[in-house]
This record gives C-alpha cells, structure tokens and sequence, in this order.
C-alpha cells in the first residue's frame, strides 16, 4: 500500500480512526486510484506492546 501511494498509483483521501485501546485500532480511509475510482478501506489492525502486530482489510468500491 505505502508502495502504491509513493508511485502514484493510490491517493488517499480521507483517514480516521474509528476506535482504538490497547489491543486494537480501527482504521477507515477512502483511497481514489488513476482511473478515477474509489474504494472505502477499513482495517483493524492488532496491537502488541503498543504496536501494530496484525492487521485485517476489507474494500469496497464506492461512488464519486
């Protein structure tokens, strides 16, 4: 993901977290790719000794 934003294949648009403790962090982003389409992301990544030890994705397209 971080590779596809530096080459200009992914834009994110928008990123919040929706909840987070100490054991895990719930992430959304829109993310706009070249052609013009869109993707709502959400992951939940879990957290071990205050780090991100595994993470889970899903996406769905979305309209402009």
């Amino acid at each position: 993901m971080f590779e596809a934003v530096k080459n200009g294949k992914m834009e994110t648009q928008s990123s919040r977290c929706i909840y987070e403790n100490q054991d895990i962090l719930v992430q959304h982003d829109v993310v706009s790719f070249p052609d013009g389409t869109k993707e709502a992301v959400l992951a939940a990544h879990t957290l071990k000794d205050g780090k991100i030890f595994k993470t889970e994705t899903g996406a769905t397209s979305i309209s402009s």
